[in-house]
């Protein structure tokens, strides 16, 4: 089930809608939602202005249009993180104690969904605030839900068990003390870097730096071939890439194993059809 959106972000969408600079249907497109979502969160808003809508008629500009579609992306990435998250991991932590390592949203949704199923879910938060990082529904529903506990300035240092994990250390960062803990599973949600600065400019990457390859490099204007790139191939024609440093990859170690096998394939199609190139670099952070 698709995480909730949070208020202040369907306030800027009904906004939007309201500047009437376009239809109800450009702006669900754009935002990626149903028109009959769209139209839900306008009656609601008539609702809670009392006035037909006149309290919140101030228009949001370019740049903060600009900003929300970013959100709107970064809201599905996290959703489907989530969603393929859950219908793996979280029901094999039933009746067990597990922890949640992050402070922004993913981390949030995370512990929500996975209370559901574990005994107890502690959220382990370096700073001491969720306030800037996380949306503020997230805190609230974590607050309620019983079997969720959050524990702040705090940092892992180690962990265990004799086949599995079964153990982590945890260390206060202002005290330098540290206590043990039991803990069936832990599940890390701290955010991902790209460290692609290296690379050439010919390949393409996202506004992150997140290496962009079939179907999405074949769209950058930095793809000029007239054949559709092999998958997991870049914009440089014969160097393929994947594993986190891709875009829309599932950031795990298995998934990009996945990724390499049948990148490898592509490889070999490559060198048959250009026999006389040398050995196609493979990018990869595994």
């Amino acid at each position: 089930m698709p995480t909730p959106y949070p208020k202040e972000f369907r306030r800027d969408v009904v906004a939007v809608a309201r500047q009437g600079d376009q239809s109800r249907a450009q702006v669900a497109r754009s935002f990626g939602i149903s028109e009959s979502c769209l139209a839900r969160w306008l009656r609601l808003a008539d609702r809670e202005d009392g006035a037909g809508g006149s309290a919140s008629t101030s228009r949001l500009d370019d740049a903060a249009v600009r900003e929300l579609l970013k959100r709107t992306k970064q809201l599905e990435q996290e959703n489907e993180i989530l969603r393929r998250a859950a219908v793996t991991e979280a029901p094999m932590t039933r009746g067990k104690e597990v922890f949640v390592v992050g402070g922004g949203n993913s981390a949030g949704q995370a512990a929500v969904h996975l209370s559901s199923f574990a005994a107890r879910v502690t959220v382990l938060v370096r700073g001491h605030s969720l306030a800037e990082s996380m949306s503020d529904y997230l805190i609230h529903e974590m607050n309620v839900r019983p079997n969720i506990s959050i524990e702040f300035g705090c940092q892992i240092v180690d962990g265990g068990g004799s086949r599995r994990l079964e153990w982590l250390e945890i260390e206060n960062r202002a005290s330098g003390s540290t206590r043990r803990a039991d803990a069936a599973a832990v599940f890390i949600l701290i955010g991902a870097v790209s460290a692609t600065d290296w690379l050439p400019d010919e390949i393409a990457t996202d506004q992150w730096g997140f290496v962009l390859t079939g179907r999405k490099a074949e769209e950058s204007p930095l793809w000029t071939h007239d054949r559709v790139p092999y998958s997991f191939e870049t914009s440089v024609p014969g160097v393929f890439a994947v594993g986190d440093v891709r875009q829309g990859s599932v950031k795990r170690v298995a998934s990009a194993a996945g990724e390499g096998s049948v990148a490898i394939q592509s490889c070999h199609a490559f060198l048959s059809q250009h026999p006389d190139t040398g050995a196609a670099a493979c990018v990869s952070d595994h």
